[in-house]
């Protein structure tokens, strides 16, 4: 992973809390030293990429396919890794365990990286995005090697996240396009707004990772056998406070899920900037 230091500043904080952190049992070392590792546990929204369509296969068995892997890694302040030699061997050990990577930030401490990871992890809906990706759908699918072929699309994203407002957004796209898009997708994440420091596009290098927390409140689930949803709470006959918006919106996912998705459910969630840390000794 390459020789990378700690800056000076942090190394001379570090060394200077717990002047007799040494003296410890190794053992108890050790396990103060994982405490200081990030949490990868938690999801993490990660925002589209409007390049990534890409074909495989040949017919019948030809299709495109929204490709994760080119869009920006996940990242993780891990400076752990530049304390000392016994640190640096719990941080690479917990990095080949997360398949993470290190990357090297000019004037500043390298982080570490992982690939998207679509048994957790989200993709979140943008409006103007969702349309870009529409279009550059059509384009790809009418270049020469596509043109007038039977392409289906395939996706393993499982999880999506949206504003309450992107779904009350004009008609400019259906949810049904979402599921066109990403056929996989079994949970549907809601968040009331965004934080005035979140951004929808790539981060920079090392930028911000926003973490989704459950929070207890609304839960909406599919019943294929009843063909509608059940939930966890009460509504007012008119269905005003539906998770998921208007009436419309409600007929859409209807409409959509009728097409054979056999799981599918509405949650409300928070998201958080994440703050990765370690322990100063």
């Amino acid at each position: 992973m390459g020789d990378h230091e700690l800056s000076e500043t942090t190394k001379t904080d570090c060394a200077s809390s717990f002047p007799s952190f040494s003296e410890l049992p190794a053992e108890l070392r050790n396990e103060v030293w994982k405490l200081s590792l990030p949490d990868t546990s938690a999801p993490v929204l990660v925002s589209l990429d409007v390049n990534s369509w890409n074909a495989s296969g040949t017919e019948p068995d030809l299709c495109v396919e929204y490709q994760l892997n080119k869009r920006d890694p996940i990242y993780y302040q891990v400076p752990l890794a530049f304390v000392n030699h016994e640190a640096r061997s719990i941080a690479l050990a917990w990095a080949r365990k997360h398949e993470c990577t290190m990357l090297a930030r000019d004037g500043k401490d390298p982080v570490f990286a992982r690939p998207f990871d679509h048994k957790k992890d989200a993709i979140y809906l943008d409006c103007i995005d969702l349309v870009d990706i529409k279009h550059r759908y059509m384009d790809r699918t009418n270049e020469p090697d596509l043109l007038d072929r039977d392409v289906d699309i395939v996706s393993d994203v499982e999880y999506v996240v949206s504003t309450q407002s992107f779904l009350q957004e004009p008609t400019l796209f259906s949810i049904k396009d979402v599921f066109d898009i990403w056929p996989m997708v079994h949970t549907w994440y809601i968040i009331e707004g965004t934080p005035s420091n979140f951004s929808s596009h790539k981060s920079k290098l090392g930028g911000p990772r926003w973490e989704i927390t459950s929070v207890e409140g609304i839960v909406s689930t599919w019943n294929l056998e009843d063909d509608c949803f059940d939930y966890n709470v009460d509504f007012d006959d008119d269905g005003g406070n539906l998770p998921y918006g208007s009436g419309e919106a409600s007929h859409e996912f209807g409409e959509a899920l009728r097409r054979g998705i056999t799981q599918f459910q509405i949650r409300l969630v928070d998201i958080c900037e994440a703050e990765d840390y370690y322990l100063e000794l």
